[in-house]
């Protein structure tokens, strides 16, 4: 496994991260056993990965990151709050590690709530964050954002330490640019949707996409032993970036963008 420091949080993270948001709602509706997730999970942990995402706690994280307990020192945690204001980002997060049985959260990340929150501002929002971590119950801070324009508000401002986007081949070249400003920034840069959705097949493709990007964090969403064996197969073996590579690249992001029903993100 490869490991990476993720901006100016100073975590080592793998890079090949999970978000686990596939994996809980098959467990919520009945489709995937608990028992299955946690053999899923222990695999992930075992083939080197130490980078977990946790979406909002209208989900069992609870029950699927309590797995960790005996690691807890190994893995990282990423959760995101949807909260609009400092009360309702606060009370996400102690609702959080009180049911992930933990004493605090590596990444704190805000949903954007239609603008950057900022030190002193009316929601309240910011401010909660730095009272989170001035009493040590989150280590880091990041924002999560689907808007290329307020993604480089929040990293030219400094006051986040990551940011998490819609990321992959069939992005445009603004969110390319953005990934750069991160990089310029030390800021950490975390790719959701790597795959668009499970539109983007071609997983040697895509992971030699990222391969290119050394400073892209992808959030695989894996729910099958199978799709995790592929990419941990492709961790141990990744494709060759060769000038045959870039040429199928091209070709298979114009296959997909003349396909109207293949938007790069969803």
């Amino acid at each position: 496994m490869e490991y990476i420091r993720l901006g100016k949080t100073n975590l080592v993270v793998s890079r090949t991260a999970l978000d686990t948001e596939a994996l809980e709602k098959a467990v919520k509706s009945g489709v995937l056993p608990e028992s299955e997730a946690a053999e899923l999970l222990h695999a992930a942990y075992e083939g080197g990965i130490n980078f977990f995402h946790f979406p909002p706690l209208d989900s069992p994280s609870s029950r699927i990151s309590s797995l960790f307990a005996g690691v807890r020192s190994s893995v990282y945690f990423a959760v995101e709050s949807n909260a609009v204001n400092g009360k309702s980002c606060e009370e996400d997060a102690e609702r959080m590690l009180a049911f992930m049985q933990v004493d605090y959260l590596d990444l704190y990340q805000i949903r954007d709530p239609g603008f950057v929150p900022r030190p002193g501002g009316s929601d309240g929002l910011y401010d909660a964050l730095q009272k989170l971590r001035d009493a040590g119950k989150i280590l880091h801070t990041g924002f999560i954002t689907d808007d290329f324009t307020r993604l480089q508000e929040a990293v030219s401002s400094s006051l986040y330490e990551t940011v998490m986007t819609p990321f992959n081949f069939l992005v445009s070249q603004e969110g390319l640019d953005c990934a750069e400003l991160c990089r310029q920034n030390d800021t950490g840069f975390i790719a959701s949707h790597p795959l668009a959705g499970n539109r983007i097949e071609n997983i040697p493709l895509a992971f030699g996409f990222f391969r290119k990007k050394e400073n892209v964090v992808p959030m695989w969403r894996i729910e099958t032993k199978e799709a995790l064996t592929q990419i941990l197969y492709f961790e141990k073996k990744p494709p060759i970036v060769d000038e045959q590579f870039l040429k199928d690249l091209e070709a298979e992001k114009e296959r997909l963008s003349a396909d109207q029903r293949n938007p790069a993100f969803i």
